[in-house]
């Protein structure tokens, strides 16, 4: 049955269609205020006048997820390039030399000698304590 721009479906009656323009309030709940307070119902207009609002809302959430996407892959791609640029750091040396065995220790040593002038390489001759405090004194130097 059709009746002005509307369509329904068979078995609907005039009393179904006479409130087709209007939706009761209480499918909005406390949420919406009546401008019918006598009637408790919404113009299909009001309705559709709030739909609008809530699809510009929409859009405009939609736009700003857009622009902080774009903004999310500038900053990663600048992080990235940071990255690339920035020198590797220095392995970092155990906090406790003093917990090493004396093959540790040399092992340590020699690692850190190689490519060192002669004048400037670590003793690898005393004890585990004299080892330690060298090693120490090698990172202080360092920085």
């Amino acid at each position: 049955m059709q009746v002005g721009p509307y369509i329904y479906e068979a078995g609907t009656d005039e009393a179904d269609i006479k409130g087709a323009d209007t939706i009761a309030a209480d499918v909005w709940g406390s949420e919406v205020a009546s401008t019918e307070p006598e009637t408790g119902e919404f113009a299909v207009a009001e309705v559709a006048a709030l739909r609008q609002q809530y699809d510009a809302q929409l859009a405009e959430r939609d736009d700003r997820i857009v622009d902080l996407e774009v903004e999310i892959k500038a900053l990663t791609a600048e992080i990235e390039q940071l990255k690339a640029e920035a020198p590797d750091p220095a392995p970092a040396a155990p906090a406790d030399y003093s917990s090493l065995d004396l093959d540790a220790l040399k092992a340590e040593i020699d690692g850190r000698n190689e490519g060192r002038p002669d004048g400037d390489r670590i003793s690898k001759r005393g004890s585990v304590e004299t080892l330690v405090a060298a090693l120490i004194a090698d990172d202080e130097a360092q920085g």
